[in-house]
């Protein structure tokens, strides 16, 4: 199976949308990317936790005006996707 390995090409959003995008779902980004980074402190080797943690990570990039906050929101991204393989292929939860 063939995954893409970055989306940083991909343009962000124009400001006005994502300004409303951030005021709409900033606090719920925010609150769900801290309550996963709990979890995985509690079970740093459950899968399902960093496959959220890599989605979470990229709603968090949508929600950037600033392009290195996006660009290093997309490579925690892609660092938790990376564990999460990592993790799925040695045989873990």
């Amino acid at each position: 199976m063939t995954r893409l390995r970055s989306t940083s090409s991909l343009p962000a959003f124009p400001a006005k949308a994502r300004a409303e995008l951030e005021e709409k779902n900033g606090p719920l980004v925010k609150e769900g990317v801290e309550v996963l980074e709990k979890a995985i402190q509690l079970k740093p080797n459950d899968f399902e936790t960093m496959a959220y943690l890599n989605l979470m990570y990229r709603q968090k990039a949508d929600l950037e005006a600033d392009a290195s906050a996006r660009a290093a929101d997309l490579k925690q991204a892609e660092n938790w996707v990376d564990k999460a393989l990592a993790l799925k292929k040695a045989g873990g939860s």
